[in-house]
C-alpha cells in the first residue's frame, strides 16, 4: 500500500535484512506489492551456461498491478560485477522497469536500478538505441551509515503507479551519488569549500555557538511528523515555516495563497527594511520535492524544480529556498543547471545527529547556509559564510 510520506528507518531495519524473507518483508513495509512473490530459475530470466550456474536463487519479489515496475532478488554464489552485469543484461531486455537486489552471504547488499537511456546513434532501423545503465548502491548490512538510511527511506512507495515510483527511485539513487555526511550537494557548491576545514569551517559564522538557535529549532520541530503530516500547506506555514523563517533572520511576506494554481513562490523573504533577499516555495510536511505528488492536497501536480526555474528566469531572486519542513533546498540563478543543481539538508537528521558527532556540526550545515545574509546586499563582493548573498563568488562552483 502506498504511503503518504517516506518512512523513517532505523539501523535495526537494515541489520535485519539477513534473508530473502526479510528483504520481502522490508519491501512490504515500504509499501511495495509483494503478494506476487514467485520463485524463478536462472534460465527463466534469460541466463544460461556459466552465468546461470553462478546463481543460487532468483525471485520476483514485487510487481505493481500495471506491471510497470518489478523488483527482483537474486542470491549469487559470489557477489561480483560479472554476476550483476549478466542479470542487468537479461532483465534490461524486458519492457518493464527493474530494481534488482543482490546478496550472496547477506553481509553486503546491492540495490541496482536499471535505467534506460536513449543513445544518440540510431540502429539500422533508424530507431534510437536504448542503453541499460545499472546504477548501484552497495551497503554493509551490519553497519549501515546515516546516508544509507536516508537513501533507503526514499525507496518508500509513495508513487501513484510503477512509472511514478521508478522516477522516485531514480531520484533516490541521485541522492546516494551526491550525499555528503550531513548534506546533499548536487553541484551547487564545491564540496571542497563545504567540507575542508580551511574554507567554510574557518569562517567566523561557522565558529559562532549555535546552541540557542539549535534548541529553538529543535523545539519547533518537536513531534513535527504528528503535528503536520496530512495537515496541508497552511498548517505547516503558520505552525512551522513562518517561525523558522523568522529564526533565520527573514521577514516572510506571503506571495501566493496556500491553495492555488499559480506557480509563484509562496514567500518573499525580506530584510527589516523591506528589501527582498530571496524567495521560498513551501510544501506540506515531507512532500516529495522532485516532481508532482498525489498526496499533496494543495498542489499535487506542481513540480518544485520547474517552478524554481521559472521564478529564477523571471528574476524574482538570485537564490530560492524550497522546503517541505523536513528537507531544505537552496537553488541559485547562477547554477549551470537551475533545476537539478541544489544544496539540501534534512533538518530532522541535522537535529538528531547525535552519538558519534556533535549535533551542532550537522546543524551548522543547515543554519550557516540558509540564514539571512550577514552582509550588505548593495556592497561589493565579500567572502562570507552565508551563501544567500547574491555577490558571493567564493563558494560558487565556477568561482
Amino acid at each position: 500500500m502506498a504511503h503518504a510520506t517516506d518512512l523513517d528507518l532505523t539501523t535495526k531495519d537494515i541489520t535485519g535484512l539477513a534473508s530473502a524473507d526479510a528483504i520481502v518483508s522490508f519491501l512490504s513495509k515500504l509499501g511495495y506489492k509483494t503478494d506476487v512473490r514467485t520463485s524463478l530459475t536462472p534460465e527463466a530470466v534469460g541466463l544460461s551456461g556459466d552465468s546461470a550456474a553462478t546463481i543460487k536463487t532468483v525471485e520476483l519479489v514485487s510487481e505493481d498491478e500495471d506491471q510497470f515496475l518489478r523488483v527482483v532478488f537474486a542470491q549469487p554464489k559470489t557477489l561480483t560485477a560479472k554476476v550483476r552485469n549478466d542479470l542487468v543484461r537479461v532483465l534490461g531486455k524486458g519492457i518493464q522497469d527493474h530494481l534488482l537486489i543482490l546478496a550472496s552471504d547477506f553481509e553486503t547488499l546491492e540495490f541496482v536500478l536499471l535505467e534506460k537511456r536513449k543513445t544518440e546513434r540510431s540502429g539500422p532501423s533508424g530507431v534510437p538505441r536504448i542503453q541499460i545503465v545499472p546504477r548501484v548502491i552497495s551497503l554493509s548490512r551490519r553497519y549501515p551509515s546515516r546516508s544509507d538510511l536516508q537513501t533507503l527511506r526514499r525507496f518508500t512507495w509513495t508513487g501513484r503507479d510503477g512509472l511514478d515510483q521508478f522516477d522516485k527511485l531514480r531520484s533516490a539513487f541521485d541522492h546516494a551519488t551526491y550525499a555528503g555526511k550531513y548534506f546533499q550537494n548536487r553541484g551547487l557548491f564545491s564540496d571542497h569549500y563545504l567540507e575542508d576545514r580551511h574554507c567554510l569551517r574557518s569562517d567566523r559564522v561557522w565558529g559562532d555557538n549555535p546552541s540557542s538557535i539549535f534548541l529553538a529549532v529543535q523545539q519547533q520541530l518537536k513531534d513535527a511528523q504528528t503535528r503536520f503530516q496530512h495537515k496541508g500547506k497552511q498548517v505547516i506555514r503558520e505552525g512551522l515555516l513562518e517561525p523558522l523563517f523568522h529564526r533565520l533572520g527573514f521577514e516572510p511576506v506571503v506571495h501566493r495563497p496556500s491553495n492555488t494554481d499559480q506557480t509563484q513562490p509562496d514567500y518573499l523573504l525580506k530584510d527589516g527594511s523591506g528589501n527582498t533577499l530571496t524567495a521560498a516555495f513551501v510544501y506540506p510536511w515531507d512532500r516529495w520535492l522532485d516532481g508532482p505528488d498525489i498526496h499533496d492536497a494543495d498542489t499535487p501536480e506542481e513540480n518544485p524544480g520547474a517552478c524554481v526555474v521559472s521564478a529564477l528566469d523571471d528574476g524574482l531572486a538570485d537564490w530560492i529556498i524550497v522546503t517541505n519542513g523536513r528537507f531544505w533546498r537552496l537553488y541559485s540563478r547562477h547554477a549551470h543547471a537551475r533545476a537539478t543543481n541544489f544544496y539540501e539538508v534534512d533538518l530532522v537528521e541535522a537535529l538528531n545527529a547525535t552519538g558519534e558527532t556533535d549535533p551542532n556540526e550537522a546543524f551548522r550545515y543547515f543554519y550557516c547556509i540558509h540564514q539571512r545574509p550577514l552582509v550588505d546586499v548593495t556592497g561589493p563582493p565579500k567572502k562570507s559564510c552565508n551563501l544567500l548573498h547574491p555577490y558571493v563568488h567564493y563558494y560558487r562552483p565556477d568561482g
